[in-house]
């Protein structure tokens, strides 16, 4: 938040509509590889697709601020090492064998390059077996591609303008560009995280 009320340029936050979550929809169905009943991609595809939108528009911002403890509270690092291991693991989890089987190619594949930028960015504070996994998945040469040229922004402008400006070379790099947009912080209406677009 309160990077948030610093920003001067661009307070934008994302924003789901039916017009987006119904283009998401379409192309999580039409790139499936399991065939679901209908109520089951009710409750899967929703799913998928808020969860690349989490990915895409809070690691940037979440990488800048696990920076900023790390470097500003020198007593609480081992708490934030043992939350950022219990990540790692989760992550880890998430390009099993199993969960790739049931996933459409390029959600599973998005979800991994966040996910290794993520924890690329954080070695730093992390030393985790996941990066080394993640090195056998499909989608690590874009990974290591697509990170330097974050590097490249994210060491331009230590702002919330700039980490937009990196969920939207992602989104667009991976294929989400059209699931969500932008809106003024000020814009969204109330009881918008109410809202549910299926």
């Amino acid at each position: 938040m309160i990077r948030i009320y610093k920003e001067t340029k661009e307070r934008l936050m994302p924003y789901s509509d039916n017009e987006s979550m119904e283009k998401a929809l379409y192309m999580v169905d039409k790139n499936c590889k399991v065939k679901y009943t209908d109520d089951i991609k009710r409750k899967i595809f929703p799913m998928w697709i808020n969860g690349i939108i989490t990915q895409l528009t809070s690691i940037p911002e979440d990488i800048r601020i696990e920076k900023w403890i790390y470097g500003n509270f020198p007593e609480i690092k081992e708490m934030q090492k043992s939350a950022l291991e219990s990540q790692s693991k989760e992550i880890g989890d998430a390009i099993s064998p199993k969960i790739k089987q049931m996933t459409p190619e390029f959600v599973y594949a998005g979800s991994g390059v966040i996910n290794y930028y993520f924890l690329k960015s954080l070695e730093d504070i992390i030393k985790t077996d996941t990066l080394g996994e993640m090195e056998k998945a499909s989608f690590y040469q874009l990974a290591v591609k697509l990170i330097g040229e974050i590097r490249e922004k994210m060491e331009a402008e230590d702002s919330l303008a700039n980490s937009i400006a990196i969920s939207k070379f992602l989104a667009d790099k991976l294929g989400f560009g059209r699931w969500f947009k932008w809106k003024d912080f000020e814009d969204i209406p109330e009881g918008y995280e109410e809202e549910i677009y299926y």
